[in-house]
């Protein structure tokens, strides 16, 4: 039997889907401000909630779903930004001198 969209359990998940949207929409808007001028951008720590929201329910579960889609494909962006990030440390780490009379250009794309 369907939840009252007033019930607690619904309320309860709601907010939390809300703010796990949220979130996702955060690192959207970080992911695309990477590398561009700015003050830096700083990820909310989330905390679990404080009282245990109940069974999610039915009403719910597909928005569940979506979030949980879009919150693995966040993951495998950072990931893929991480492995970047390694990269262009490794090619900095290799271009490191001690003479410093002369340039150093890092290809860093190739």
């Amino acid at each position: 039997m369907p939840l009252s969209p007033d019930s607690p359990a619904m309320a309860a998940w709601s907010r939390i889907l809300d703010e796990f949207e949220h979130e996702l929409e955060s690192a959207d808007e970080v992911q695309l401000a990477a590398g561009a001028e700015g003050p830096e951008t700083r990820a909310a720590i989330w905390s679990a909630p404080l009282v245990d929201p109940g069974e999610l329910p039915d009403d719910q579960r597909e928005r569940a779903e979506r979030v949980l889609a879009a919150q693995r494909r966040a993951l495998a962006r950072l990931e893929d930004l991480r492995g970047t990030v390694v990269q262009h440390i490794r090619a900095t780490r290799r271009a490191t001198t001690q003479d410093t009379t002369r340039s150093a250009y890092l290809d860093v794309a190739g």
